[in-house]
């Protein structure tokens, strides 16, 4: 059985799906209809293997897993839950509960089976899937379609008891629960904290009594008259020494038994003899115990295939007194305490574990649900937990797959390979709550990976602002050079912050006014853009398609935002004998002819290239590349030899990263050249970027007309005039721009004005103001209605 959908309606930040109420071509669901009326169920879709949920701050990440837990074992809704903002939030003094549900499918024999005699049918006639919903009269019904009918079956109590034995059950990876530092042999051996001799005060605890002994002194401890005399003394001392240490919490010392016990596969009886020899003093065999701990550690865990940062790491022990103290052990073969080594690895060393010693459950299946794993993961840990999902959803072993379902704020936690595995949430405003966007992957991300391969920027239209250059070569020296000139100490305005900018190779200029339209031109929201082209006939012809506009022949950026590096906005030095053409043009001939010879020694030779290529054997009048590529088919005597674009971007980067090496250090001038010449390419990108960033952080059309109309609706709560509404809709369309966004509310106030006779007797009021309400709410989401993906019965 597979979870296919999560629904939930009038909890915390989910409302209703506002969109699907107001579109004109949606349809309620049975089980979505009320007393109240029609409030559409908000409809997260699973993927059948790994589910990422992203969105911003507040939008209810974490809140959609608890929903998830909700529906799947009837237990945790609360009144207090209920959605703040709904209308419903209190009705005739009373509150209710919120809703929640699931579509499962992919039933086997037997969960068809016991199905159908629940819904009282021939099994031959259960579908392939069938919808739970949990209600919030505390009613729990089973929704099937059959033939074209829809069957509602109220569950008893038994039967929900056999229902909820069905379901996939839920299980958590505890994104806040590290590894212990320390773990108290004893409890090892007992699996019992209560019973622990040790409670896992940390050697500096143990210390400080063992001094505040000494600052007594032996005479106060002769005999009991002696301790009688000082036990003043004594209790001050022992109170101040003896401070309640930090301990490991229980859920820690699990973890650590189950990685000792579970997983590395040493008993509870080994640590029973390792405390019995720290008793007597057999350091000897202690030794040969730790060592054999040791051993097993290595042999089970086999680190090194999901920790891709350091593939020599291990794991080991080391008896510390009565106390187990986990230690890791670099590629170096030093050995560091947890403390001395970053969160990050002790974290994921909890995920691990958590992720090997978990058994599934006998019979049925299950679901991991996790919460933010990226706080504490550098972006190389995120890429390695991936992989524990990936192992989770596709094990290599003979456990069952368990689909993922995670929360995360971080770009490199989301698989760039599948992006239809990303589901995005987005806040509203007012009452319209948490909505999901069908169309982000659609829109923004997957199109360009399918029509563009491999070289589009794998955080494509992640960034606040997207730089869009011709190729890969560009965004390597982009790069590099930004991070050169920061190193050293040349003003923010004159390099790029890779932080707030995404640099987005289109592999050829030709592709780059279809990528603008699909960042800018197929949804409501549209991530602030940038292009810089060559100089060449390519990049002027892009610049015209760019001019020309997407669909409706609207512009879809700014004249002032696409900039050719021909353009007078530079102060280049170069050696063409016209204006500048490629980026590659900004390199001086000193160091092109430098990293030649790299590239050369590395790609060409594999060998020593001597002094092959000299700067005054490149002819650059024809462009720095061009030159260079035919320097080096005359020094090596290879006329058919060809200058990778990558590769000689890739080795300007390290003449410039160490510019004394090599067989004639770099000059001071070619340096300074270099230099000059990027920094006032990054002033003009700067200056650019504010500027998109300026105009992508205005009001939205759609953000205006739903501030005038809620302002309207406040101030009309019973009777509508209609020249009140002609006078609405002069104000809205004096706030438009001239986007398809706002063209489409244009033409919908146009209709609005024939269906509801507004031109007609302007002083009378309307004849229908509860439709007209509705039109009117319906008019600012009209644009994102319109970008959403076609629905089907499932979704309405």
């Amino acid at each position: 059985m597979q979870i296919a959908n999560v629904l939930v309606r009038f909890y915390r930040a989910f409302n209703y799906d506002y969109l699907r109420k107001y579109h004109d071509r949606s349809s309620a669901l049975p089980w979505e209809e009320s007393d109240d009326g029609w409030y559409p169920f908000i409809n997260l879709p699973l993927d059948r293997d790994i589910t990422t949920i992203v969105g911003a701050n507040e939008s209810g990440k974490s809140q959609i897993l608890t929903a998830l837990k909700i529906a799947l074992t009837g237990v945790g809704a609360e009144r207090r839950d209920f959605c703040r903002y709904s209308r419903f939030f209190i009705v005739d003094g009373a509150m209710r509960l919120p809703d929640f549900g699931i579509t499962l499918t992919e039933l086997s024999e037997g969960e068809r089976e016991a199905l159908a005699r629940i819904c009282q049918i021939e099994v031959g006639e259960f579908p392939d899937s069938f919808t739970l919903i949990r209600g919030g009269d505390g009613v729990t019904r089973v929704w099937i379609r059959v033939s074209s009918d829809w069957k509602s079956t109220k569950l008893t109590a038994a039967n929900l008891k056999t229902v909820n034995g069905l379901l996939p059950q839920p299980f958590e990876m505890h994104s806040d629960l590290p590894l212990p530092d320390l773990v108290p042999i004893d409890y090892l051996a007992t699996r019992s904290a209560a019973s622990s001799t040790s409670p896992g005060h940390s050697r500096a605890a143990r210390q400080n009594v063992l001094s505040a002994v000494s600052r007594l002194g032996a005479s106060v401890f002769h005999s009991t008259e002696s301790v009688t005399a000082a036990a003043s003394s004594i209790a001050a001392e022992m109170r101040e020494a003896s401070q309640p240490p930090v301990n490991a919490s229980g859920p820690e010392l699990e973890l650590a038994a189950q990685l000792l016990h579970n997983i590395a596969g040493v008993g509870p009886e080994h640590f029973a003899d390792l405390l019995k020899a720290i008793a007597e003093g057999r350091d000897g065999y202690v030794n040969g115990i730790q060592e054999q701990i040791n051993k097993a550690l290595a042999s089970h865990l086999n680190f090194r295939k999901w920790w891709t940062q350091d593939s020599s790491f291990q794991l080991r022990v080391s008896v510390r007194e009565s106390d187990l103290a986990f230690i890791i052990r670099d590629r170096t073969g030093t050995d560091y305490s947890f403390g001395e080594r970053s969160s990050g690895l002790k974290y994921f060393l909890s995920y691990f574990v958590q992720y090997l010693a978990h058994e599934p459950p006998a019979s049925g299946s299950e679901v991991l649900l996790m919460d933010e794993p990226d706080t504490f993961l550098s972006s190389q840990g995120q890429r390695d937990l991936l992989r524990i999902f990936d192992g989770l959803a596709h094990p290599e072993d003979d456990r069952p797959p368990c689909p993922v379902v995670y929360v995360t704020h971080s770009p490199f936690l989301m698989d760039k390979n599948h992006a239809e595995r990303i589901r995005v949430l987005e806040k509203g405003e007012g009452e319209e709550g948490t909505r999901v966007v069908r169309d982000a992957a659609q829109n923004h991300y997957e199109p360009l990976r399918s029509a563009f391969g491999a070289f589009v920027a794998e955080t494509t239209f992640m960034g606040s602002c997207n730089l869009m250059v011709e190729g890969p070569a560009d965004q390597i020296l982009l790069a590099g050079l930004s991070t050169w000139l920061q190193r050293k100490a040349v003003p923010s305005t004159e390099r790029l912050d890779l932080n707030e900018l995404t640099l987005v190779p289109a592999s050829g200029a030709s592709h780059i006014p279809y990528m603008v339209y699909l960042a800018r031109g197929r949804d409501v929201e549209k991530p602030a853009v940038i292009v810089l082209l060559d100089g060449d006939t390519a990049g002027s012809d892009a610049r015209k398609a760019i001019r020309r506009g997407g669909a409706y022949g609207k512009s879809l950026i700014s004249e002032d935002l696409v900039i050719q590096l021909s353009d007078d906005a530079f102060e280049f030095t170069s050696p063409l004998t016209t204006s500048v053409i490629d980026i590659e043009d900004l390199v001086p001939i000193e160091l092109a002819a430098a990293a030649a010879m790299r590239y050369a020694t590395e790609f060409v030779l594999a060998g020593p290239a001597a002094s092959a290529v000299v700067a005054g054997d490149i002819d650059a009048r024809s462009g720095v590349l061009a030159g260079t590529q035919a320097a080096m088919r005359t020094a090596l005597v290879d006329p058919d030899l060809t200058l990778d674009k990558v590769g000689f971007a890739r080795h300007v980067l390290e003449v410039i990263a160490a510019p004394e090496k090599g067989s004639a250090p770099i000059s001071e001038e070619a340096l300074s050249l270099l230099e000059s010449n990027f920094r006032s390419l990054f002033t003009v990108l700067g200056q650019m970027q504010r500027k998109a960033m300026a105009e992508h952080t205005n009001v939205k059309s759609s953000d205006r007309v739903a501030r005038a109309t809620a302002g309207f609706l406040d101030d009309h709560v019973a009777r509508i005039v209609r020249s009140d509404v002609q006078v609405l809709f002069e104000q809205i369309g004096y706030s438009l721009d001239n986007t398809r966004e706002a063209e489409e509310i244009r033409s919908e106030m146009r209709r609005l004005v024939d269906v509801h006779q507004l031109a007609v007797n302007s002083n009378s009021g309307v004849s229908d103001p509860d439709r007209l309400r509705e039109d009117l709410a319906a008019i600012s989401t009209l644009a994102r209605q319109n970008s959403q993906l076609p629905t089907d019965e499932t979704t309405g």
